[in-house]
């Protein structure tokens, strides 16, 4: 068991590499986050580059904070080298917990790429031992990103109908 969580390196599965956020990225990934699809079931479109790059900014500088810590990458695809989305994990480790998101440009999706980063962020937390469980919040209309999450073995914490609704995982039971 290692006791940082995660070391801050970048990750790769057969298609993706994820590459640890920096504030640079902003450049790139300000064209994706524009187009209008994106934002079907969330909020946060960037108003400018210059927004983009304080955000990157803020969430790259927190790897190792306590209680709570931030960990997001840019995923890539391999044969492009060219970047489609991004995926973030926020730890809590208070209540060891890990909450996800994922973003994939709409250009990008249906490929399985999300799913594919999803597994390996989840592998990489949950080989440290210092997370008892994984959530992600998804708008209940939102149907390709809660079959993601049922796909990663999240079940749906509360079935009331609701906006937003929490999705959760304890990964030890899964592999059970």
């Amino acid at each position: 068991m290692r006791e940082l969580l995660p070391r801050q390196h970048s990750l790769n599965t057969d298609r993706l590499n994820l590459e640890i956020l920096q504030e640079n990225h902003a450049d790139e990934m300000f064209i994706i986050l524009q187009d209008p699809r994106t934002y079907q079931y969330m909020d946060g479109r960037p108003e400018n580059i210059e927004q983009l790059r304080q955000r990157y900014a803020t969430q790259s500088s927190n790897w190792h904070g306590r209680p709570v810590s931030w960990h997001n990458w840019i995923i890539r695809e391999k044969n492009t080298n060219q970047a489609i989305g991004y995926i973030q994990a926020t730890l809590n480790h208070r209540e060891r917990s890990a909450e996800l998101a994922w973003v994939v440009a709409p250009s990008w999706t249906g490929k399985k790429y999300a799913s594919e980063a999803a597994r390996r962020i989840i592998q990489e937390i949950d080989e440290t031992g210092l997370v008892s469980i994984f959530t992600c919040t998804i708008d209940q209309r939102n149907a390709p990103s809660r079959n993601l999450a049922q796909s990663l073995g999240f079940e749906l914490a509360n079935p009331e109908p609701v906006e937003d609704q929490t999705w959760t995982m304890e990964p030890r039971k899964r592999k059970a």
